[in-house]
């Protein structure tokens, strides 16, 4: 029997694909690819007896600047180094992430450096989180950049 904790919301800003992610998280989390489990939610699927991060791609993107969600959960024993796991996921993927914080009016936003910082994101009408002149930013500074070739 697996016991999983469910530890956040991911959302991601940008589209990844399931391969990717699954090796990207299983480096943040320093697993092996089989210890880690993606599945979509409408296909969901249940994990393998050595899975110990398993995430579930929503069958809705969310609206706002952080489209792609997924939910995780791990095995308790991770839980002390899901934070940094997450930043090191962002740094993977160059992509910044968004997960939950502490206070829960608040989101932890995972660079793309590697680094990580409690933010205020402005929620719409709609519900969608939208990032605010600060948190670009925020992004664009810890964002890789890419040499052009003269």
């Amino acid at each position: 029997m697996i016991t999983m904790t469910m530890m956040s919301d991911m959302l991601i800003r940008g589209r990844v694909e399931s391969r990717v992610l699954r090796t990207a998280v299983a480096r943040a989390f320093q697993l092996s690819d089989d210890a880690v489990f993606v599945t979509a939610a409408d296909a969901i699927q249940p994990p393998t007896a050595q899975t110990r991060v398993f995430v579930v791609h929503e069958d809705r993107d969310m609206p706002g600047d952080f489209p792609d969600w997924y939910s995780i959960s791990i095995d308790p024993a991770l839980e002390p180094r899901h934070a940094e796991a997450m930043d090191r996921l962002a740094h993977e993927l160059s992509l910044p992430i968004l997960t939950d914080a502490p206070d829960d009016r608040q989101m932890t936003l995972h660079l793309p450096d590697g680094t990580g910082v409690v933010v205020d994101l402005i929620q719409d009408h709609d519900g969608a989180f939208v990032m605010t002149p600060e948190i670009r930013r925020l992004i664009d500074r810890a964002s890789p950049r890419v040499a052009l070739a003269s």
